[in-house]
């Protein structure tokens, strides 16, 4: 069972909130097998699920020669790929550690038209869409296969070391994947964001990681009404979603706390299927916003307050390195 909202309400569920893209030209066509690409960031776009979308495909040059870690990013409605690897790290961070990042752009709610933030703003097919709305008859599984295999092709990806990550409708895309395409990615994270998919049973578990800022108007952790640029929409409480994730990693223990320390608390839930960690990141006083990025431009009225206590994306990236999230 899948629950459904409109795409504007949807629109205000989520949000990493830009119309920020990469300067660069964009490649167009597929992959080419052998075809060499340099150490950067590559702007390219695919032909997929009837629709022709947009990637930015980032390579550091530290690793080369090597099969290398891949993450797969995916930005909150309104958001970008651009935006993720720039305004939130994800750039720096593979190139410091050496591992390919791939940061696609989702289709805005109305495919055929130009994106918009505010009238089009471009989102995932995460389970929560109306299936009424255009957006929802677009299948974003076919992309996501499509987008994975032409990447293969175009650099030596490590594929016992795929990630896949989000932010907000990101996150719930995420949730996504990492039930109905459990065999293509090693770990999952998701950030302030709510598992929509019900009635799924993923093929096996894999370690996941979930933050929530307690202080997140928009992905409330009791739940609730929130405000936002599209108007008002009510949520479920955040336990639910985790619960919810929990069901899907077949864990059998509830939720327990194992830290609470420098405006973070850590909570496990235990004996999931296939040895699999879900482990959630409660930070005591943040928002909406990706924890350590600077992306500002919808401000606190919407996003809520900004912590420093964690760095997202540092946290994400040693959760996928760690030895217990190895597979």
């Amino acid at each position: 069972m899948i629950r459904t909202v409109s795409w504007v309400v949807l629109a205000s569920a989520l949000l990493a909130m830009s119309r920020c893209g990469s300067p660069q030209t964009v490649d167009r066509g597929g992959a080419n097998a052998g075809e060499a690409l340099e150490a950067g960031t590559h702007r390219r776009q695919i032909d997929a699920a009837g629709h022709r979308w947009t990637y930015e495909l980032h390579i550091p040059a530290k690793n080369a020669g090597t099969p290398r870690a891949l993450v797969l990013v995916l930005h909150g409605a309104g958001g970008s790929g651009g935006l993720y690897l720039e305004k939130n790290g994800w750039r720096a961070k593979a190139d410091a550690a050496g591992f390919i990042v791939l940061a696609p752009d989702g289709l805005p709610a109305r495919p055929q038209r130009d994106a918009d933030f505010f009238s089009n703003p471009r989102l995932w097919n995460s389970g929560q869409l109306d299936t009424r709305s255009p957006r929802a008859a677009v299948d974003d599984l076919a992309f996501f296969d499509a987008l994975l295999d032409e990447v293969a092709l175009l650099i030596d990806v490590d594929p016992a070391r795929v990630y896949v990550c989000g932010h907000s409708n990101g996150a719930g895309m995420t949730y996504r994947l990492a039930a109905e395409r459990s065999k293509r990615f090693a770990a999952a994270a998701m950030v302030n964001g709510f598992c929509w998919i019900e009635g799924v049973a993923a093929e096996r578990a894999i370690p996941s990681l979930a933050i929530h800022g307690e202080l997140d108007p928009l992905v409330p952790i009791e739940g609730g009404e929130s405000e936002l640029p599209w108007g008002k929409r009510t949520m479920p409480p955040v336990r639910t979603s985790l619960e919810r994730w929990s069901g899907v990693l077949g864990c059998k223990a509830a939720a327990r706390e194992v830290s609470d320390e420098n405006r973070v608390r850590t909570v496990e839930y235990a004996g999931c299927r296939d040895k699999a960690i879900f482990r959630v990141l409660y930070i005591a006083d943040h928002g909406h916003s990706w924890p350590g990025g600077s992306n500002d431009r919808v401000g606190r009225r919407w996003q809520g307050a900004a912590s420093d206590a964690l760095n997202a994306t540092d946290a994400v990236w040693s959760f996928f390195e760690a030895p217990t999230a190895a597979r």
